[in-house]
């Protein structure tokens, strides 16, 4: 998958503790495996983006976030 590509893997289901599991095809294809860290991203009120946290410099530079900091979430945890 090249940068500008983008692929719908499917839908997954909130559990009640509000858990979702990845589908095993993109966990493969992004090479997430257990105790990486996630990011979770929101966007215009109702999009909801995931990124690896070692891959954010990317992904900072596509949503054009200029004021935001590489180590801004290197450093993130959780409240």
């Amino acid at each position: 998958m090249t940068q500008k590509d983008h692929k719908i893997y499917g839908s997954v289901v909130v559990n009640t503790k509000g858990q979702i599991i990845l589908p095993v095809e993109v966990r493969k294809e992004m090479g997430i495996k257990e105790g990486d860290r996630l990011l979770i991203t929101g966007k215009w009120d109702n999009f909801i983006g995931i990124v690896k946290i070692d891959t954010l410099e990317g992904f900072i530079n596509q949503m054009n976030w200029t004021d935001t900091k590489i180590d801004d979430f290197k450093t993130y945890k959780k409240k």
